[in-house]
């Protein structure tokens, strides 16, 4: 279930969306429907145009952070440490072992 959600999730994003519209629009195209097809276009510069205006971003946001109230209490937000955890390894390390690449990780 959760990798059928990431795929919907995928192909219904705005630029995807807006792809696979395109090129549904050539293919239609192509099978000589020239009407069909320059619907599907502009339906696809449609929703190009929408997702790059900053009001329908908004309308869209709005729902998500309205779930959210901002924080009253703003000592949640000081913390007493910050702690920063790097690790570097190179390629040669893990393409010696057989290992997945994760195993290189010291915890």
């Amino acid at each position: 279930m959760p990798y059928l959600k990431g795929c919907i999730a995928a192909l219904t994003a705005p630029l995807t969306l807006a792809l696979l519209l395109a090129v549904a629009a050539g293919v239609v195209a192509w099978r000589g429907r020239k009407r069909a097809a320059v619907g599907l276009l502009a339906a696809s510069l449609v929703v190009v145009f929408a997702a790059s205006m900053s009001a329908v971003g908004d309308w869209l946001l709005n729902p998500l952070e309205a779930r959210y109230p901002p924080l009253r209490d703003q000592s949640a937000l000081q913390a007493p440490w910050i702690v920063g955890v790097l690790s570097c390894r190179t390629l040669r390390d893990w393409a010696s072992r057989s290992a997945p690449f994760t195993s290189i990780w010291d915890f």
